[in-house]
């Protein structure tokens, strides 16, 4: 039995760094700073993570375990359980060595746009209270967990990760519970997404580029009905929702970070919390540029269009610009889109499902076309924005004679 077990151990290890588990992050529970996800005090949850931290290390030593994931780091209750955590962890007295400290190897807090105040409603004949996202929440979320973080100066090396950063709470509900779930299937989420993007990058760098990684909690629910609203980025039949457009286009932009300005943007001088907001991230690889470019409002209901002139200033090539220009908006990129135009089947026939996810992909807003770039460098774009639209350019040289 000895010797089989010497056999066994190294083929285990090699199946664990075969399968990538070295390289995943395991939280300990889940928001426990919440009353309905942990009954226990925060003593109790740091024996948990204490013990946790014990046996993950004993069946894999290079394990990445950290925490503790709570919720909405802007209230009080939320800032004194993250912080009690962080001073648990490195001065702490460990429960299960009786030593000083605990492993911690990365710090996690959750933040959510919306916790509408009913997120089921039974009479949905009735008028309801319209409620949206709201995006200068969620910033004031992450720059209260960070403010927490930074003052655990033994902690300074740790990345953060805002692992649950959604537009709303209430995953198992959707749009037949309450009719605001309706941000997680249009054009709305992705264009949130941007835009909050943008502002915890600009926030990101106050708190020296601590926050490492960005997710959404989504989920693919069985038995449900199409495009349902629950907080997923497939409906049946595999059917992508536009936020996945929206991750294609951040995932396009090129590797070297731009700087951008916008007279439209919730930051520019002399704008206090304009209604809506045009505005844009950029980046550039050798000589290709890459703009993306929204037009976003918290309020989901909201309606209107901008008229946009794009500038970009002192490009790496002259006289000629191929511009590709893709969008997502009601008309593009969206399959959610394409099933109301159907008649929003709840059994779609195998033609109307094909014409629906024929409509799932990005699309482009028109053909490529070539663009004069003046004598100093400059190229001008001009094109309509309808809200909650988003634009990516993607500009190079044009190789045409």
């Amino acid at each position: 039995m000895g010797e089989a077990g010497v056999r066994v151990r190294p083929a285990l290890r090699r199946t664990v760094r075969e399968t990538g588990v070295e390289r995943w992050h395991f939280e300990v529970w889940n928001e426990p700073n919440l009353p309905n996800s942990w009954k226990g005090a925060l003593e109790e949850y740091c024996r948990l993570y204490d013990y946790t931290v014990a046996a993950a290390t004993r069946a894999l030593p290079t394990v990445k375990v950290g925490g503790p994931a709570t919720s909405g780091p802007a209230t009080e209750s939320a800032r004194e359980f993250l912080a009690g955590f962080l001073d648990h962890c490195p001065s702490g007295t460990n429960a299960v060595t009786g030593q000083t400290g605990t492993r911690l190897d990365f710090i996690s807090f959750h933040t959510k746009g919306a916790h509408y105040s009913r997120r089921r409603v039974y009479k949905l004949h009735a008028p309801v209270e319209r409620e949206s996202p709201s995006s200068g929440g969620m910033v004031r979320d992450i720059q209260a967990g960070l403010e927490t973080v930074a003052r655990h100066r033994e902690l300074r090396s740790l990345p953060i990760f805002l692992d649950e950063c959604d537009p709303a709470a209430g995953t198992i509900h959707g749009v037949y519970d309450n009719p605001n779930f309706i941000v997680t299937n249009t054009e709305y989420y992705p264009n949130f997404l941007r835009a909050l993007v943008k502002r915890v990058l600009g926030l990101n760098r106050w708190f020296d580029d601590r926050i490492a990684l960005i997710t959404t909690w989504a989920f693919y629910f069985e038995g449900k009905r199409f495009f349902e609203g629950n907080r997923t980025l497939v409906t049946n039949e595999n059917i992508e929702k536009p936020i996945l457009n929206g991750f294609r286009m951040l995932s396009r932009l090129e590797h070297m970070r731009l700087r951008t300005t916008s007279t439209c943007s919730r930051d520019a001088i002399g704008v206090a919390s304009p209604a809506s907001e045009v505005d844009a991230l950029a980046a550039a690889s050798g000589d290709k540029i890459t703009v993306l470019l929204w037009h976003q409002a918290d309020e989901w209901w909201a309606e209107g269009k901008a008229n946009v002139e794009v500038c970009l200033e002192r490009l790496p090539f002259e006289r000629k610009a191929l511009v590709r220009h893709y969008r997502i908006d009601g008309e593009h990129s969206n399959a959610y889109s394409e099933w109301v135009r159907q008649g929003k089947p709840q059994d779609p026939s195998p033609a109307q499902i094909e014409r629906i996810k024929s409509r799932q992909g990005l699309e482009m807003l028109e053909p490529p076309r070539t663009h004069d770039v003046r004598a100093d460098g400059t190229l001008v774009l001009t094109f309509s924005l309808p809200l909650f639209g988003t634009s990516l350019l993607e500009v190079e040289p044009s190789r045409t004679p």
